[in-house]
């Protein structure tokens, strides 16, 4: 049976993230379901559907989480639902739970009263399903771009071995799926091979030791472990074109960069006033050091500026830089610094997961339904996205 989640569910709820995270530590797993639903800046209270088996053991479960996503010049708001940490137990897959689920959390979002609901974090499996349930979507697999030095190729001799080790992991958790005591036992070893192989690999080393330094005096540019989040408010908002994006008030970013285990590092390019800042996390993509998940800048110019002295500063093996793919002045910028463009081509729903934002509009299937203003929420030119939108570390 579906059912939905109340206070005196919480640490049954905390078990089954747990198990679907593969992970015994529930001092962070508590710590992040806190963060992310119970300190939201944008719902009052944790809202998920639950599936449970004819004992009311919770086997199954689909969150929301709140968000606010800005439109249009004079900006517009509107708050979205999202979903995320979806999970069900290996013994129930195939039968129909996942599907009952996001149909649940579609009902709850209209007894709400929200428009819409978009998500960000499908995997393949969820993506396919959403979409058969009306979901649409922008291109499965949003242009991105990426760094490497000339000589990234000898720095990468342990991707190989990374990619076996995962490929590994996969086929061993599918195999155990009706065996759940196995699989996550399975699941914690891997996560210790994983932690024994990165140990002693911190992207940040180098950066840090040169901030300290004093490398970064006499640039005009600031580099921390601690957001600003009123002065990158003041920027974001001076920034805004009119296209969607989210909400980045002081609000948003305070509560966005507490999260856990996320390691991020500021840039700040600092004249009189604040005119540019870089966001990068560490932990965004696995086999990739860093990761660009924000920025904004008073011209394009700033964001070369930035970038530069963050690959002078860090001497990251590799940069990934989600959803900048459009043409035009980003793109431009982080080209004249060798970034190059990665999914150029049409991406195929066979592709290993969608890098995209699905739509699900609740109140009607108008063509009207699927605007935001003068926005087409499934025209990707209408969005001015970062990776930091995600939940996902």
């Amino acid at each position: 049976m579906i059912v939905r989640y109340r206070p005196a569910l919480r640490d049954d709820v905390l078990a089954l993230q747990m198990e679907g995270q593969g992970s015994d530590d529930w001092r962070s797993v508590e710590a992040r379901w806190r963060w992310k639903y119970e300190e939201n800046p944008y719902l009052p209270e944790p809202l998920a559907v639950l599936a449970a088996d004819a004992s009311g053991r919770l086997v199954g479960m689909l969150a929301l989480y709140g968000s606010m996503w800005e439109f249009g010049d004079p900006a517009g708001r509107v708050a979205i639902p999202c979903p995320a940490d979806a999970y069900v137990a290996p013994p129930h897959r195939r039968r129909g739970f996942y599907r009952r689920l996001f149909t649940a959390c579609l009902e709850l979002a209209t007894e709400h009263g929200w428009n819409y609901v978009f998500s960000l974090t499908s995997l393949k499996p969820t993506y396919i399903c959403n979409a058969q349930l009306g979901s649409r979507s922008l291109p499965y697999r949003l242009p991105s771009m990426s760094w490497r030095p000339s000589s990234a190729a000898a720095g990468h001799a342990s991707d190989p071995p990374q990619r076996l080790l995962e490929f590994a992991r996969r086929h061993a958790i599918s195999a155990t799926e009706r065996t759940p005591a196995l699989q996550r036992a399975l699941r914690s070893v891997y996560g210790r091979i994983v932690s024994a192989t990165e140990s002693g690999r911190d992207a940040f080393e180098l950066l840090d030791a040169r901030v300290a330094a004093g490398d970064a005096e006499g640039t005009g540019i600031e580099v921390s472990s601690t957001p600003r989040p009123k002065v990158m408010a003041a920027l974001a908002e001076s920034t805004a074109d009119g296209r969607i994006r989210h909400v980045k008030d002081a609000v948003y970013l305070s509560w966005r960069f507490r999260h856990q285990p996320a390691r991020f590092r500021f840039l700040f390019l600092v004249a009189r006033r604040l005119e540019g800042y870089l966001v990068l996390d560490s932990l965004a993509r696995r086999g990739t050091d860093v990761t660009v998940v924000d920025w904004e800048v008073a011209t394009p110019d700033l964001l070369t500026e930035l970038m530069t002295a963050a690959l002078r500063l860090g001497e990251f093996p590799s940069v990934w830089i989600p959803w900048v793919g459009w043409p035009g002045p980003t793109r431009d910028a982080l080209e004249r610094i060798g970034c190059v463009l990665e999914y150029a081509g049409p991406a195929s729903i066979d592709d290993e997961h969608p890098l995209t934002v699905e739509v699900n509009p609740l109140r009607g299937n108008s063509s009207s339904s699927w605007m935001l203003g003068d926005r087409h929420v499934l025209d990707p030119l209408d969005w001015d996205l970062r990776f930091l939108y995600r939940d996902s570390e």
